[in-house]
């Protein structure tokens, strides 16, 4: 599948998706970005059952137990059961691998939690690839480079910085994202999105995540 959006910008990378693979991982945050991914996963796998045949996606979340706001694990199940039920999947998407992680120093980043549970995701699972799901901000700033969109080859398999093949939004911002979700309809996946990062039972509207949605959906969580 190849989405597009009215202003004439194309994302190619599900329609590209070699058909070698067989084992998908994917960072699943509960946000916009990485429920739409899965969405467009499924989507793409049963548009092509022809040679897609026993492929299977493991989706990956990651919460910091220092922080108070630790239901974001709860956020990503809804996610992934909202998708198995309205693409009327039982065998392509597997059960959520959950972990928890705790940031001692400011300076920590979370990626660093992370990395241990790819490779996990890749070793024990089998997977090709784990997909994460960034897109630029409102002003341009992220993931730039114009090979999010490039053809796959054998050798985007073996290099694991090939942007192309982790960042499928890589080179759109969350106005691209908002079209897809009106455009295909997924108001519902929408509705149990959760984008704000404060810790807050409400939608702090003041972090970055949450000025992100708004500018883009013209409504927090």
């Amino acid at each position: 599948m190849i989405l597009k959006d009215d202003k004439g910008t194309t994302v190619d990378y599900f329609s590209k998706f070699p058909s070698n693979i067989e084992n998908i991982g994917l960072s699943l945050s509960g946000g916009m970005d990485s429920a739409l991914i899965l969405w467009c996963l499924v989507e793409m796998i049963k548009g092509r059952e022809d040679y897609w045949r026993d492929v299977k996606i493991w989706c990956m979340h990651g919460y910091d137990t220092h922080r108070t706001k630790t239901h974001s694990y709860e956020t990503s199940q809804n996610v992934l059961d909202w998708v198995k039920w309205h693409q009327n999947d039982t065998t392509i998407i597997q059960p959520l691998h959950v972990f928890a992680y705790n940031k001692t120093r400011p300076d920590q980043s979370k990626m660093q939690f992370h990395k241990p549970n790819e490779e996990y995701l890749k070793r024990r699972r089998k997977c090709d690839v784990v997909i994460t799901g960034i897109t630029q901000d409102h002003t341009g700033h992220g993931r730039t480079n114009n090979q999010t969109n490039a053809h796959f080859s054998n050798q985007d398999l073996a290099d694991e910085t090939k942007i192309s093949w982790r960042y499928p939004f890589g080179a759109v911002n969350k106005e691209f994202i908002a079209h897809q979700y009106k455009h295909y309809e997924l108001h519902g996946l929408k509705a149990i999105t959760v984008s704000c990062t404060a810790d807050s039972k409400t939608p702090c509207q003041k972090c970055f995540w949450c000025q992100e949605r708004f500018w883009a959906f013209g409504d927090y969580d």
